[in-house]
C-alpha cells in the first residue's frame, strides 16, 4: 500500500512543469497580386501520355 501511495505521490509531482514552446508566428502574407499554388504529386502529374499543351505545369498557367 505504501509503495501504492508513493507511485501516486511522484506521479502528481511529475505532472507539473512548465509550458511547451509558443507557437511559430504565422508566414507574412504575400501581397504581391501574383497567385500562388503548390502542386503535389508524382511523374504521372505531369500529364504523361498527353501532348505539352494538356499537362498540368501548362494548363495550371493562369
Amino acid at each position: 500500500m505504501k509503495l501504492f501511495q508513493i507511485a501516486i505521490l511522484i506521479s502528481m509531482l511529475s505532472c507539473g512543469g512548465s509550458p511547451g514552446p509558443s507557437p511559430a508566428a504565422p508566414e507574412p502574407v504575400d501581397e504581391s497580386g501574383k497567385p500562388q499554388y503548390l502542386a503535389l504529386g508524382d511523374s504521372y502529374t505531369i500529364g504523361q501520355g498527353v501532348s505539352v499543351d494538356d499537362r498540368w505545369p501548362f494548363r495550371g498557367r493562369l
